[in-house]
């Protein structure tokens, strides 16, 4: 039977099948997170030990493929460690941090549900260098394996399980990519908006609503368009995200670590009097911080490294003026903690 008219329809210069599977793709992602947090917790549970148990499948018949894993590794190519590898090295490194920079912000979105201290210290020790570090393994042995048996290395999951004579095993990984994508993105592109268009205004949208709003603005800005051109994607929309990011996660750690040395008035973070507020809710320390090391990042001479540019500029221009210009009240808080730690050495009994 011919069925060349079901790819016939053309719409935007792609099938209509593929913006039909664009579509059920969106709404299954909706789907979940209008189940709420708990859906999300669902999803990650049945995603993880599906996708370590494809992946390890997909390698060992790759290297079934390839006639084990010594043929299937071995190159006849040597390794070029010269000028041009560390060009590519370096922004696609800063690419793939790009990638995880916004989970890095908002891991505390998933931290906040765990049950003691211990468990999360312990969930993002074991869970994540871990898996990630098997994950990209597996990635390259897979490709290096694909470059062996197709003479040639194929990087997209997609291309490499349309491989496949079996039909029930290409149902399978086709299946566990699937699930992959969509936890993937549910976790590190959809949680997070969520929350924070939820804490603009609480009274008019709730974490749901947040995540719908998230949602047709990931389709507004045209995703599919970032997808065509490998390069434009990592190294130009993912370096220029992870280096504005990383001016973030500077700002964050230098406040945090150096400026307040792990302390949070909690009480404060909901009043306008207290010491986070600032002028009118605004430090200006932090948006000078994060103008400079987003502008490094993008557009100065090291934009190639733009998350580590981020990151170092904004973290030491942001500490440098909270320590040396702060904030009327922080310099009060930090008075009044000096004297009660000099009353409790006065009052510690000598030995």
């Amino acid at each position: 039977m011919d069925r060349g008219w079901i790819n016939a329809g053309q719409v935007g210069g792609n099938p209509w099948t593929l913006w039909l599977s664009f579509a059920l793709f969106w709404l299954i992602q909706v789907a979940i997170i209008l189940w709420g947090m708990e859906g999300v917790r669902k999803v990650q549970v049945w995603a993880a030990p599906l996708m370590l148990v494809g992946g390890i499948a997909l390698l060992v018949w790759m290297a079934s493929e390839a006639g084990g894993f010594g043929p299937m590794l071995a190159s006849d190519q040597p390794l070029d460690w010269g000028p041009a590898f560390w060009a590519l090295f370096f922004p696609s490194l800063m690419g793939v941090i790009g990638y995880w920079a916004t989970l890095t912000l908002n891991i505390s979105d998933f931290t906040r549900f765990a049950g003691t201290q211990r468990a999360q210290v312990l969930g993002q020790s074991l869970g994540l260098p871990t898996t990630m570090t098997l994950f990209s393994l597996i990635a390259v042995m897979v490709t290096a394996g694909t470059a062996a048996v197709y003479e040639e290395p194929i990087w997209n999951p997609i291309y490499v399980v349309n491989e496949m004579e079996s039909g029930i095993g290409l149902l399978f990984a086709i299946f566990v990519v699937l699930l992959a994508t969509v936890s993937t993105n549910v976790a590190a592109n959809l949680v997070g908006p969520a929350y924070d268009l939820a804490n603009l205004k609480p009274k008019w949208i709730s974490f749901r609503t947040g995540a719908l709003i998230t949602s047709f603005l990931g389709v507004m800005i045209f995703p599919w368009k970032l997808l065509e051109d490998e390069n434009t994607y990592i190294f130009v929309w993912l370096g220029t995200v992870g280096g504005i990011l990383g001016a973030v996660a500077g700002i964050l750690l230098a406040d945090y670590w150096l400026l307040r040395r792990t302390r949070i008035n909690l009480p404060a973070l909901f009043s306008r009097e207290g010491e986070y507020w600032y002028s009118g809710g605004w430090n200006w320390r932090a948006l000078v911080a994060f103008g400079i090391g987003a502008a490094l990042s993008v557009a100065g001479p090291l934009a190639s490294y733009g998350w580590v540019i981020g990151l170092v500029a904004a973290f030491t221009v942001h500490w440098a003026l909270g320590r040396f210009l702060p904030d009327h009240r922080m310099r009060a808080i930090e008075s009044d903690a000096a004297e009660r730690e000099a009353a409790g050495r006065e009052g510690e009994p000598t030995v």
